[in-house]
């Protein structure tokens, strides 16, 4: 018989850089950008997933919330309690790049010491598919993202970046990263056809 255990996620990010498409791409697998609108404060939607490593079930709550200035006051009561972040940008857009550090700071101010020990935290680089078919589009390179990471999430380390940040730009499926546990996170870049 199975274990189950739940996991809460936060998604953030400015806006439209794709956080809704992602979270629907992953839990319902489709990706209909001419049906998605800009959410408004937050949404919710769960996925149960089975980590046949350990034979539990994970409830996996994830919380997309919206990239709007007008709703941050609001989404702050969501960082509570988050295991896991997405920290989202768009590869295709710098401002939303340099807006991660607001997102990151927020996150940070509305988590308690013992969740920030803990939290682990995915920088996501959105629109790659729109940067394969045009690659003159990409406005933030990769290698800016890897000493964003370090510089961010584990300054202690800025100046020595892991192997594996470096090859293909995309991180290994089980990568950890996060500010207490120690871990590096490098950034996936994702597309439309990614599932």
């Amino acid at each position: 018989m199975s274990s189950s255990l739940e996991a809460k996620i936060v998604v953030l990010g400015a806006q439209g850089v794709g956080k809704t498409s992602l979270v629907h791409r992953y839990v319902k697998n489709t990706f209909t950008p001419a049906s998605i609108t800009s959410t408004i404060g937050a949404s919710f939607i769960t996925k149960r997933v089975l980590d046949t490593t350990s034979d539990t079930i994970v409830r996996l709550q994830i919380w997309d919330t919206a990239g709007q200035e007008r709703f941050r006051s609001i989404s702050r009561l969501y960082y509570r309690g988050a295991n896991a972040c997405l920290l989202c940008y768009d590869i295709t857009d710098e401002s939303s790049f340099q807006e991660m550090t607001g997102w990151l700071l927020e996150l940070k101010e509305n988590l308690s010491e013992a969740e920030l020990e803990k939290i682990v935290i995915h920088v996501v680089g959105t629109k790659s598919d729109v940067v394969a078919t045009e690659p003159a589009l990409r406005r933030v390179p990769f290698e800016r993202t890897i000493a964003y990471v370090a510089e961010q999430l584990h300054p202690s380390r800025a100046g020595t970046p892991p192997p594996t940040a470096f090859g293909t730009g995309i991180a290994a499926e089980g990568a950890a990263g996060g500010v207490g546990n120690g871990g590096w996170d490098v950034s996936f870049s994702v597309d439309a056809s990614f599932g």
